[in-house]
């Protein structure tokens, strides 16, 4: 039997997204930046001022996560060793981010209960995608043969 190694199977799919994870980030942050010349989301801020340190926060968020995803899809797709640590860190960091955004976005449950839920509901998937991928990660036979470099 063939030991399995190179980016294929499961390991297939988080690529993708490591792949995509810097534009995806980029055009966020652009978003972000118009959404801040907008008169109405300067009106909403005035309403409910949690939206403007949200706003804030994902901004500071998505800089330093554009950053590391760079960083993160470079060191993979070189196949570096230290690529599977820095997946498991960026996934349990992003998440931890999310969850804090969730807990800041709380503030607006009486005037804007959806926005809360759409935090929180990210957050959720963050979860669910550590839950799967950190063991893939740390345990894979495949991810161990890969990144040998």
């Amino acid at each position: 039997m063939t030991e399995k190694k190179g980016i294929g199977g499961w390991l297939l799919l988080p690529s993708i997204g490591i792949a995509l994870n810097p534009l995806v980030t980029l055009l966020g942050i652009v978003a972000l930046l118009e959404l801040q010349s907008d008169y109405s989301y300067r009106l909403a801020v005035q309403v409910l001022p949690v939206i403007g340190t949200l706003v804030g926060l994902e901004l500071l968020g998505g800089f330093a996560f554009l950053i590391f995803s760079i960083v993160l899809a470079v060191k993979f797709f070189r196949k570096r060793q230290e690529a599977p640590s820095l997946v498991v860190w960026f996934l349990a960091l992003i998440t931890l981010y999310r969850v804090l955004l969730w807990l800041v976005s709380t503030g607006a449950w009486e005037e804007d209960p959806q926005l809360t839920f759409e935090y929180g509901f990210r957050a959720g998937a963050y979860i669910i995608s550590c839950m799967i991928w950190i063991p893939y990660f740390k345990l894979s036979k495949r991810v161990r043969a890969t990144f040998v470099n």
